[in-house]
């Protein structure tokens, strides 16, 4: 029996939204607004990340993906997913 390819487990997105909070967002902001802050950071992400997998407009003409780029990419759809996962049972 076949191995299951291992899964990268991305946390590129969490640690890109630390950064922002930490520089841009006032240590007063109400936490409710640094909530919604972070759902718009992912929905943001997740849109570009939709634009880049399914388009097929963009770099018509590139190399086709190496397999680390399929990894690094379905990692980061992964850390999406699992965030949405969080809001929607209520952890986010």
């Amino acid at each position: 029996m076949a191995e299951a390819p291992e899964l990268l487990v991305s946390s590129v997105l969490d640690s890109a939204w630390r950064n922002i909070l930490e520089t841009n967002i006032p240590a007063e902001t109400h936490p409710l607004q640094v909530k919604t802050f972070k759902r718009f950071f992912y929905a943001g992400a997740k849109a570009l990340i939709d634009t880049l997998v399914y388009s097929d407009t963009l770099d018509e003409g590139a190399d086709d993906a190496t397999p680390q780029d399929v990894k690094r990419i379905d990692a980061i759809m992964h850390e999406i997913t699992q965030y949405f996962a969080e809001v929607i049972a209520g952890r986010q």
